[in-house]
């Protein structure tokens, strides 16, 4: 689904196309209406939607590229999601905070590190159990530290299906960020949210894990790892 810059993006092309549209960010009944026009003019089937034969014959005439997004993570514990310029759409809350001791490697837990990672979101429900919560990133590190929900010391064993039910526990929307054995612990609404947004576009999206960040005017111009 096109959001926000990319709706922009188009109404900008359907006016510069004689399509009369406000460009407001905005997909409602206007632009559809103009880009069910644009459809009809080209051929396609018209149904107000920017799907993946419109978006092409929009490439076709102006060379209009995907957005493609980027995920940052530091410990000032904030997830950011931006665009390819590194451009500030949206900021969650997250916690790195570890549970000390070693894993059944006998090595010493430690947070996920920084550096260059690849992330894939699943919304998982209830199906990964009360450690996780509803949403779970996997950011293909080889120990496994990834991104979720949950927090298993909020919910006991028996009641799991009701805490999900209900929405309390480690099914909470916005549950205490408890310590994890490595992973990024977000609110689990908040996973729910990035988890869309990575999936909505493909998956396979940028993680940066950094050690410091620099933003300005809502812009991230630098970071170290």
């Amino acid at each position: 689904m096109m959001r926000g810059d990319d709706v922009e993006q188009v109404q900008t092309f359907l006016n510069q196309q004689g399509y009369d549209v406000t460009v407001d960010g905005i997909l409602g009944p206007e632009t559809a209406g103009a880009v069910r026009d644009y459809q009809e003019d080209k051929g396609l089937s018209v149904d107000g939607v920017v799907g993946p034969n419109t978006r092409e014959e929009i490439k076709k005439d102006l060379g209009i590229e995907d957005v493609r997004h980027e995920i940052y993570f530091h410990d000032t514990e904030k997830v950011y999601w931006t665009d390819n310029t590194g451009k500030i759409i949206k900021s969650w809350q997250a916690s790195d905070d570890i549970i000390g001791g070693k894993n059944r490697e006998g090595e010493t837990r430690e947070s996920l590190p920084a550096g260059e990672y690849i992330a894939t979101g699943y919304m998982t429900g209830i199906n990964y159990g009360r450690a996780y919560g509803t949403g779970y990133i996997d950011t293909g590190d080889s120990r496994g530290r990834d991104i979720h929900g949950g927090g298993s010391r909020l919910t006991s064993k028996d009641e799991v299906a009701q805490d999900f039910v209900n929405k309390v526990g480690a099914y909470a929307p916005r549950q205490e960020l408890l310590p994890t054995y490595g992973c990024i612990r977000m609110h689990n609404e908040d996973v729910e949210e990035l988890c869309n947004l990575i999936s909505d576009e493909g998956n396979n999206i940028p993680l940066h894990v950094s050690e410091t960040i620099e933003i300005n005017d809502d812009k991230i111009i630098n970071y170290t790892q």
